[in-house]
């Protein structure tokens, strides 16, 4: 009489892993779900680019708060020798393939702008990423290098960069000759940046205004 009960028991076991096998799939299912609100890099992460918070941080606030990822403040992506973008309000970044919506090259920066094979929609100004952030651009600096270390060549070329950003509707920030740091802030996005063939004899002008002005003052 004995041996039934065992086998029953057995049976029973099995049931049990059985539903606890099937509970930890949903779980699994249900953590990759909220995984994929996080934003990734895609094809950037082979570029040197990040993101702050960190991919890792990001995962797990999908996980265990994944509406905190609909406003979520101080996110900035970095390419590591080129520059950032900080956005100075919180932004909706669930779900964001980063690498198809953003771009930071020498010299300039692209955020729902199209590049080859497709064109990102860009969402309204204040939604998704299309709202007011703080560029930072590393390595900008005037072609005529041998004139690069004159006082007079340096206020010339941050003139012209608050020229550019003004023409852009940006907010020159300063330009730290140093490093060729370009920091200016827009209220949403396009394509930002320097024309990299900058005409030498405006640059002979800029700079003779610069050295007039000096002398003046």
């Amino acid at each position: 009489d004995g041996m039934p009960g065992a086998i029953d028991g057995g049976a029973g076991a099995a049931a049990a892993g059985g539903s606890s096998g099937r509970r930890s799939s949903v779980a699994a299912a249900a953590d990759a779900a909220a995984a994929g609100d996080a934003p990734r890099l895609g094809k950037l992460a082979a570029l040197g680019y990040s993101t702050e918070p960190g991919d890792k941080e990001l995962q797990t606030l999908a996980r265990q708060n994944p509406a905190a990822l609909s406003r979520l403040s101080g996110f900035k992506v970095e390419r590591a020798g080129f520059g950032s973008l900080e956005w100075l309000a919180p932004v909706d970044v669930r779900g964001v393939d980063l690498g198809e919506v953003i771009s930071i090259e020498r010299g300039e920066v692209a955020v729902y702008v199209a590049g080859e094979g497709s064109e990102p929609v860009k969402p309204p100004v204040g939604s998704g990423l299309n709202c007011p952030c703080r560029v930072v651009l590393t390595g900008v600096v005037r072609k005529a290098k041998q004139q690069q270390d004159s006082a007079a060549a340096a206020a010339a070329f941050r003139k012209r960069l608050a020229r550019y950003c003004s023409e852009m509707g940006a907010r020159f920030v300063d330009y730290k000759p140093d490093g060729g740091v370009w920091i200016f802030e827009v209220d949403h996005f396009s394509r930002y940046g320097v024309p990299m063939d900058e005409d030498s004899e405006e640059d002979a002008d800029d700079e003779a205004a610069a050295a007039a002005g000096a002398q003046g003052g």
